[in-house]
């Protein structure tokens, strides 16, 4: 079931803003299937800690979210380099 709704904290938006480019769209073409299944394979989705979850963006770029109120909801919690990005959920 495709996602309803994503939405996302103010710490991911600061983090994405300050993204390279090529990551930024290379996020957005992830996001095309996360939006679709966010355990799509190429996302290797993988719980990290609690309702949290980590997902690829490249080798070394993740992004971590977490299911709202609603299975249809995302919250996206933070993006960036592999080992920062999940340290800090």
């Amino acid at each position: 079931m495709p996602l309803e709704r994503i939405v996302s904290l103010s710490r991911f938006d600061r983090a994405f803003d300050k993204l390279p480019k090529d990551i930024k769209k290379r996020f957005e073409k992830q996001l095309n299937h996360f939006i679709q299944d966010p355990f799509y394979p190429s996302l290797q989705t993988e719980r990290i800690k609690g309702a949290v979850y980590a997902s690829r963006v490249t080798d070394f770029y993740r992004f971590t979210w977490e299911f709202g109120d609603e299975k249809s909801t995302v919250i996206l919690r933070n993006i960036g380099k592999h080992d920062p990005t999940l340290k800090d959920g």
